[in-house]
């Protein structure tokens, strides 16, 4: 149906105006011009549309470029019913310009898309600048209200920034960029995100000079021309909360590409993923450094032994960084193989003597290639002066193929920022970045391997959704003791996760003491605890690097089982909401680092087939007998981080801001700094604080409802006190019984710790030595004070009987 331009707003907006349970999204349209409503207001006017093509700029508020109709329609995609307004443009002074710009609105997706449609594609624009756009949809003018802040990703690692809205800052957009921008009133909840859908690797975001510095959305000026058909979208939509919109936008996206990542089975006990192991990338004792006399080879096997014999380290797998293939032109890789001088029997040979080492592999580093490589003759390059590309897949698979000989079991790729910065085949062709990033995955996958992004950029980790073997990003600056802010990593992860990418903090030193001799400025990591914890709490790699004599276990066993098994929560770390909404962030001197992650139980009233062996058919408890019911409930276990000094404000943090389930007036947790084992009640009327005296660390365990105060601590020697790789079912019987299942070594005694609300100081503990099965079952009896202790069964003619020991 065509209709008169005249009339778009009227019909469009009854159309397009779908109303959310909260917040309500709209968009009004009258010609060429639009703007975004949020709640009924408005949060962004329509700027011009601009284009660029045979080295000339064409513009909607000139003239040249002109609607010359508009369609409305209906129609299904992957997020389901939507009603869409197509506008159809030409040009007054060029007759080879002819595309469409479409707004699409959804009855269930809290937002709306903006698509450009280039059918005849898109003829030398001439620009080839990474500061600006080919054309401008959306594009949204500068704004006056000074209420509305902005939080971009920008640069390596995808680091957060944070502006007004109404004094936007070139340096938090461009090429480096090419993520989601949040937009968020702090006086509101309501957060709302604008994000490419298509083209990750070539979109852009920036002032645009040619809309004198008003901020536009679409593709990078270096790309000369655009192919017929080419295709881009822009999504905004809209939710409440920072994390809950951000959750709401990676699911989206993570539908649109049917992503479903390769991510390790939690219970496969030989991937780097899962277990601990060590790390010699920069920032590690043994970053292009061997012990004294020694080449690598027997540098590591000497480690490896005296890590196991000596320190009782379950070290299950090794990180071999840069240092062990050759380089050339701008120090890139020539041959992704090692040389004599650095293993003389080979990396196959490392491999097969190291201890254990049918279930240990490597994590091999790689980073971008030299235009005087080994591999040129052999498989095609885009080659330039400081760097070469590989154009197909061949070359990762010939390469990958071989180390996956030799033990490899995860593929590290380094240096994705530079090579896409620094080469100009990145980034003038819609397809060759890509094109690279799907051929290091299609190898990937073929081979079995997984991919772990290092130095991305935030449109690298956009592009992972088509990359299933893309599993895993570093999240933080590299490591050097004591030294650079990598211990910054709350924002990164709240993308990171938002897209179902394992963040990963890099490696650290155990010991707070000089380790003499390290290869950087400064050999001292005074935070060397703190690190432990982080990464712990982001999910990902435990990464030790310690040289051999300052290995501290003390430090590292925290974060994982005596087998080596890590001890992680069910959602990783991200910065806290009430940053965003309780602070000032712009006068601050960097964003806070301040943050939590989660473990999740659906905990049962009724007898789970998981737990038959603590429940099944128990008729007495202590001589009590209960009621099944057919009732669960979700209880989390909270870790609180922050690092914060005197230049910032003491943090609160409240149960509403952690977003706890089944939230009640009533709903009450204790709250365990770890450092200084104090506890305390946390509630509505008793907030968390996070102080500014350094870093702190704070576990917060749920009164479990109607037990006269019962609060389960958990494994608290470990620094997250309950994870599925330890406790891995719960059973809760109302006024009389918690009961869970643990699992870990045979042999292993787990201490767990429990208190009541209504004494504090009176911390209780109970051990449970696993069985030869490799679990145990305990149970907590709800009396007063409660009591809790391992289970033991015995059969009767009637009935199983429990005995607490």
């Amino acid at each position: 149906m065509k209709i008169n331009p005249a009339f778009i707003l009227v019909v469009f907006y009854l159309i397009i105006g779908v109303v959310f349970a909260a917040p309500v999204v709209d968009v009004t349209v009258e010609g060429a011009s639009y703007a975004i409503l949020v709640n009924e207001k408005v949060w962004f006017n329509s700027s011009a549309l601009i284009l660029r093509s045979r080295g000339k700029w064409f513009s909607s508020a000139d003239g040249s470029l002109s609607v010359v109709s508009s369609d409305l329609s209906t129609g299904n995609d992957v997020w389901g019913f939507f009603s869409a307004v197509t506008l159809k443009w030409n040009s007054t002074k060029s007759s080879d310009i002819a595309f469409q710009t479409v707004f699409k609105s959804y009855r269930d997706f809290p937002g709306i898309v903006f698509e450009q449609h280039f059918t005849s594609g898109l003829q030398d624009a001439g620009l080839h600048q990474d500061d600006e756009i080919l054309a401008s949809f959306p594009s949204f003018a500068k704004a006056t209200d000074s209420s509305k802040l902005y939080l971009t990703f920008n640069g390596v690692f995808a680091l957060g920034q944070v502006g007004r809205v109404s004094k936007l800052d070139q340096n938090h957009f461009g090429v480096g960029n090419g993520g989601p921008i949040a937009f968020w009133d702090p006086s509101e909840p309501t957060t709302c995100i604008v994000s490419p859908v298509t083209n990750f690797m070539t979109n852009l975001h920036t002032l645009s000079p040619a809309l004198n510095k008003d901020l536009a959305f679409g593709i990078i000026g270096q790309i000369n021309d655009l192919p017929n058909n080419f295709f881009h979208s822009t999504m905004f939509m809209c939710g409440e909360g920072m994390n809950d919109t951000f959750s709401r936008w990676g699911q989206a996206l993570q539908q649109y590409y049917s992503t479903k990542r390769s991510t390790p089975s939690p219970t496969d006990m030989t991937h780097p993923l899962n277990v601990l192991g060590y790390w010699t990338d920069n920032g590690a004792y043994y970053y292009y450094l061997t012990e004294p006399g020694m080449n690598y080879e027997d540098t590591l096997l000497d480690l490896d032994r005296r890590l196991t014999e000596e320190y009782k380290l379950p070290i299950r797998y090794w990180q071999l960084d840069s240092w062990w293939y050759p380089k050339g032109i701008n120090d890139g890789v020539t041959l992704w193989e090692s040389t004599a001088d650095i293993f003389p029997h080979g990396m196959g040979y490392v491999h097969d003597h190291l201890l254990g080492n049918k279930t240990k592999s490597f994590v091999l580093h790689n980073r971008y290639f030299a235009p005087d490589n080994d591999y040129i003759k052999d498989f095609p390059f885009a080659i330039e002066e400081q760097y070469a590309l590989p154009l197909t897949v061949d070359l990762f698979k010939y390469i990958m193929k071989k180390a996956k000989s030799w033990g490899m079991s995860i593929y590290e790729q380094d240096w994705l920022s530079t090579t896409y910065l620094s080469m100009k085949s990145t980034k003038n062709s819609t397809e060759t970045s890509r094109q690279w990033m799907l051929n290091m995955d299609r190898a990937a996958t073929s081979l079995d391997q997984t991919i772990l992004l290092c130095m991305p950029l935030p449109r690298h980790l956009l592009q992972s959704l088509e990359c299933p073997s893309m599993v895993y990003s570093r999240v933080s600056n590299d490591y050097n003791p004591g030294l650079q802010r990598n211990w910054q990593v709350n924002y990164p992860s709240l993308l990171m996760t938002s897209l179902n990418l394992i963040p990963f903090k890099d490696d650290f030193f155990s010991n707070t003491k000089n380790e003499v001799g390290c290869p950087f400025p400064s050999c001292v990591e005074p935070r060397a605890v703190f690190h432990s914890i982080l990464s712990s709490l982001l999910a990902g790699f435990v990464a030790p690097s310690d040289g051999i004599d300052y290995v501290v276990p003390e430090v590292i066993m925290p974060t994982c089982r005596s087998d080596g098994a890590l001890i992680k929560p069910d959602r990783p770390l991200t910065v806290l909401d009430s940053v965003f909404y309780d602070y000032d962030l712009i006068n601050l001197p960097f964003l806070p680092e301040v943050g939590s992650a989660f473990s999740q139980y659906q905990v049962y009233t009724n007898s789970n087939k998981k737990m038959k062996n603590v429940l099944k058919d128990i008729k007495r408890v202590k001589g009590r007998r209960y009621k099944r019911d057919e009732d669960k409930m979700t209880l989390r276990w909270y870790y609180i981080v922050g690092l914060l000094d005197k230049r910032f404000p003491s943090i609160k943090v409240s149960l509403s801001g952690l977003d706890v389930p089944n939230l009640q007036a009533d709903t009450t947790y204790v709250i365990r700094n770890v450092i200084t084992k104090k506890i305390s009640v946390f509630n509505s009327s008793s907030p968390a604080v996070i102080p500014n005296d350094d870093w702190s660390y704070q576990v917060a365990a749920p009164v479990f409802p109607n037990t006269n105060g019962f609060a389960l601590l958990g494994e608290t020697s470990k620094w997250i006190h309950m994870s599925k790789q330890r406790v891995v079912n719960i059973e809760y019987l109302q006024d009389t019984l918690v009961a869970f299942q643990v699992i870990g070594t045979p042999g292993e005694e787990v201490v767990f710790e429990y208190v009541s609300v209504h004494k504090l100081s009176d911390v209780k503990s109970f051990t449970v030595r696993i069985s030869s099965a490799g679990i145990a079952n305990a149970a907590c009896i709800m009396t007063s004070p409660p009591a809790c202790s391992q289970i033991t069964e015995h059969s009767s003619s009637q009935h199983h009987m429990i005995s607490l020991n």
